[in-house]
């Protein structure tokens, strides 16, 4: 099997760009640009990922909660709280980003 050459500069190739694996998350190169498909798949992945944190985060912090309503601990969740409500915004413009190109390309 043959190929595709490409130019290299230094040691890589010019037209290698940087992608990651949805399921392992490791570095990945590829001999060119990521296809709309595997963008996609790259931002549900992304999505999918804050999702879990967020969820592990809203889990941590009604633990904490139940924690500090059963003795004397008093804590701070407004910290908590506040990287919540990061990882919501950060999956909401996922998901617009998301709808941003699949309106590009259904046009």
């Amino acid at each position: 099997a043959s190929r595709p050459q490409s130019n290299m500069v230094g040691s890589y190739p010019q037209n290698v760009v940087t992608a990651y694996q949805p399921q392992m998350f490791t570095p990945v190169l590829m001999n060119q640009p990521l296809p709309y498909d595997g963008f996609q798949q790259f931002l549900m992945t992304q999505n999918m990922e804050l999702k879990v944190n967020l969820a592990q985060i809203s889990s941590k912090l009604d633990s904490v909660l139940n924690i500090s309503n059963k003795g004397d601990i008093k804590i701070d969740d407004g910290n908590l709280k506040s990287k919540i409500k990061t990882l919501e915004l950060r999956s909401e413009n996922l998901l617009t980003e998301l709808e941003r190109y699949e309106q590009m390309y259904d046009d």
